[in-house]
């Protein structure tokens, strides 16, 4: 196999006034004002978003060789067809994962013909039948992976195949020997050379080779033959475990398409070579995750494919980045979401060691029958195309989908994409991602293996403190259920600064209070698995507009151009990572009204000396927190050096006394007060994140004393109905059964809103 790249040299032109059928042939198609692009490309414009049909196209040259042809695709959101010479070639759906098409036979064997033109017909808009059709990040648009031509035999790995290099790779444990199973997947010409060689006296039969090297490039198994369509099994003897972070053992398989030539030589037609690695992970409901039989509780981030100006047709050097950064941070584990990442974000977490949470884009399930469908076809692409990657422990098969709603139809597809999990990969378990909504018996914590909450006390609903709360309440629900933290957070605008920091003034202050206040709970957990903080960059959500900052999701503890660290970084930094930290918070909060003020350090080491203008301040112990605290810190008018010491490590920054605090700290004040609204409610929406609602169940509001008490002196006889006879579904929604209670008053509406907003003051029971 030989692979080229041509992500250089491209021509682009959007057509919104056609259909993606309609395309090739048109005016636009052939005569149109093309621009020059080189790939990865998105459309996206945030000042000027655009959903609809673009074409790409390019001429590539051929090389002689050129038995078969394809073009892959690392990634174009979210559908396309590819035509090659006016020909279509194949067709996608689905923004993440690999595929791969065939250059028509009839271009290849036409010995005149020197190059191709390739056309590929992308459209971004969303649609109910293909996943995701809902979610708070941007939906792009684009060629925004690499493309490359790929030349094999006509005898060669499937290339077809879910877009995987034709082997799949499973490995797993026994004792301490390494058990690996490697699944062939050969095109039809192999097989059908095999069928009419079959009987032939002296017949030479392909077959295939696998070569397996160790960590340190030993050779463990060489020239071990196998059959074109069954499954060769090997066993290492003392296997070298890869072991998490900083302890990544990579083995390698190189698979070889062979045949014994007429002279005795070996022929080899084709080969295809994944890394992988031998690891037990065991994940338990009351001590968490095991790795390689020790405890190993996950301290992760999670990311999205979105860098700055980028956005998501990012670099393999912006990745790269962004992976220096999770590993500076000191995180052993990365959520990558909510969708399948390029292959080189999995490489990278195979040989840095961390361990990666994979996922579908399935942030909203209907009753659709092509939902689904798309829903598992991109499930087994990602699962087909990175199974071999011991980074990976588990896959995720949705994201938040009882958002609006928790109901039999979610449960039971949920199981059969786990089941589809299982199938397919018996190594590994299926993860949900629930959120608050989701209430500790419901069903939906039962259809995944395991289990994450997407969490959010302290920021849309309730207080930082009630996070022990109700993760002691989901254990105790449901004591079988391994449960972990897939997403907690808050947003924060680092030009904005508070003395008192408190929810909803994105000031970088109330994050940092955030993190360190609920981190410690987190940790304190020994049923968590483990917890992933949401999100280790700001990005791109179109559908947003707060905390003086338009189109992004600011939750990041990087900005999304990667070029700052917040000061919640830095304190995931001293809880996590073996490099010494020492550094002075609020350097950005640079002008201060008070005259005396605190001064906090995030650092790991055990103590620390301030200095206000040359002058010490005193010695203070760690905090246990990863923190030191001067409370009390009396600055003088003007120019303040203020510098931290501790041995060989040293932090400075100045601040500004000035007389008032300057407006630009502090956004408009809100009229409304109270909670952040949270970003997938209307404005008119009746639920109030953590109070109950019309929309709540009613047995929620009866089980509430102030709930119960509420319904008993508005409708008695109802309330009496409701508690004494089995005649109304508890179980139904409080506004449907108000609804009827209400049919005939002129002034229903009205009713139900006030009663809304008296409901909207009691907090929910965890």
């Amino acid at each position: 196999m030989k692979k080229i790249n041509i992500n250089d040299g491209w021509e682009f032109i959007k057509c919104p006034e056609y259909a993606m059928e309609d395309v090739i042939g048109s005016d636009i198609c052939v005569n149109g004002d093309y621009e020059k692009i080189d790939l990865p490309h998105t459309w996206f414009d945030p000042e000027n978003p655009y959903a609809g049909t673009a074409i790409y196209r390019k001429t590539s040259e051929l090389q002689p060789e050129r038995e078969s042809v394809y073009i892959e695709f690392e990634g174009v959101e979210q559908r396309c067809i590819v035509y090659v010479n006016g020909i279509k070639a194949g067709e996608h759906q689905g923004s993440y994962a690999t595929f791969r098409v065939k250059v028509p036979d009839e271009i290849l064997d036409d010995n005149t013909c020197k190059s191709i033109e390739i056309v590929v017909v992308v459209n971004n808009e969303k649609s109910d039948d293909l996943a995701p059709m809902f979610g708070d990040f941007t939906i792009f648009g684009g060629i925004y992976r690499n493309v490359s031509l790929i030349y094999v035999s006509q005898k060669s790995f499937d290339y077809l195949y879910y877009g995987t290099n034709g082997i799949i790779v499973r490995a797993g444990m026994e004792d301490k020997k390494g058990i690996l199973s490697v699944e062939p997947h050969v095109t039809s010409a192999c097989i059908n050379e095999n069928a009419e060689e079959s009987g032939k006296e002296g017949n030479k039969k392909l077959y295939i080779r696998y070569d397996i090297q160790d960590p340190d490039l030993r050779t463990v198994i060489e020239n071990h033959i196998g059959d074109l369509k069954e499954a060769a099994s090997f066993t290492i003897d003392d296997a070298s475990l890869w072991d998490g972070k900083g302890k990544s053992r990579l083995y390698t398989i190189k698979a070889s398409l062979a045949e014994e030539g007429d002279n005795g030589d070996l022929v080899i037609h084709d080969s295809s070579e994944v890394s992988f690695g031998f690891r037990n992970i065991e994940i338990t409901p009351d001590k968490g995750l095991f790795l390689n039989g020790r405890t190993y509780k996950l301290c992760g981030v999670a990311k999205h494919q979105d860098f700055g100006s980028s956005y998501n047709a990012v670099s393999d050097e912006q990745i790269k980045e962004d992976f220096e950064l999770i590993s500076e941070i000191g995180a052993n584990a990365v959520r990558l979401s909510h969708y399948q990442h390029p292959q080189l974000a999995y490489n990278i977490c195979d040989e840095k060691g961390l361990l990666v949470w994979a996922e579908i884009p399935m942030l909203k399930m209907t009753a659709g029958e092509k939902l689904f469908e798309s829903t598992c076809e991109q499930l087994r692409e990602l699962i087909l195309q990175n199974i071999h990657h011991p980074s990976i422990y588990c896959w995720g098969i949705q994201n938040e989908i009882a958002m609006f709603r928790d109901d039999e139809i979610m449960h039971d597809r949920c199981r059969k994409l786990s089941d589809m999990v299982h199938e397919l990969d018996p190594g590994r378990c299926s993860s949900g991602a629930n959120l608050y909504s989701v209430k500790p018996a419901s069903k939906m914590n039962e259809v995944s293996d395991i289990v994450g909450y997407n969490l959010y006390f302290g920021w849309y609903y309730g207080q930082m403190e009630d996070y022990r709360q109700y993760l002691d309440r989901l254990h105790e629900t449901k004591p079988n259920v391994p449960y972990g933290i897939s997403e907690y957070g808050v947003d924060t605008n680092i030009g904005l600064h508070s003395e008192n920091p408190h929810v909803k003034d994105y000031s970088e202050e109330y994050q940092a209070l955030f993190h360190e206040s609920v981190y410690p709970i987190l940790e304190e957990k020994k049923y968590l698995w483990g917890s992933f903080v949401w999100n280790m960059f700001d990005f791109s959500s179109a559908i947003r507009n707060e905390g003086g900052v338009k189109g992004i999701n600011q939750k990041g503890l990087v900005s999304s151009d990667r070029k700052i660290r917040k000061d919640a970084f830095y304190y995931y930094k001293a809880k996590w990572s073996e490099e010494k930290v020492l550094h002075i918070c609020s350097k950005r909060f640079e002008k201060r009204a008070g005259d005396r003020i605190t001064i906090k350090v995030y650092s790991n080491l055990q103590e620390a000396e301030l200095f206000v203008n040359n002058v010490s301040c005193g010695k203070s112990i760690n905090s246990g927190n990863s923190s030191f605290v001067w409370e009390n810190t009396t600055l003088c008018d003007g120019s303040n050096e203020i510098k931290v010491v501790s041995g060989d490590y040293e932090d400075s920054c100045i601040f500004m006394k000035v007389d008032a605090e300057p407006e630009e700290y502090a956004l408009p004040a809100d009229p409304n007060g109270g909670m952040v609204k949270n970003w997938f409610l209307d404005e008119d929406s009746f639920v109030k994140e953590g109070f109950l609602s019309v929309n709540s169940r009613a047995d929620e509001i009866i089980g509430s004393r102030d709930g119960a008490e509420l319904v008993k002196e508005l409708f008695p006889d109802l309330y009496k109905v409701m508690t004494e006879q089995d005649v109304i579904p508890l179980g139904l929604e409080f506004l449907s059964i108000l609804k009827r209670q209400l049919v005939g008053a002129p002034d229903a509406e009205e009713q139900i809103k006030k009663i809304n907003e008296k409901l909207n003051t009691i907090k929910e029971q965890y």
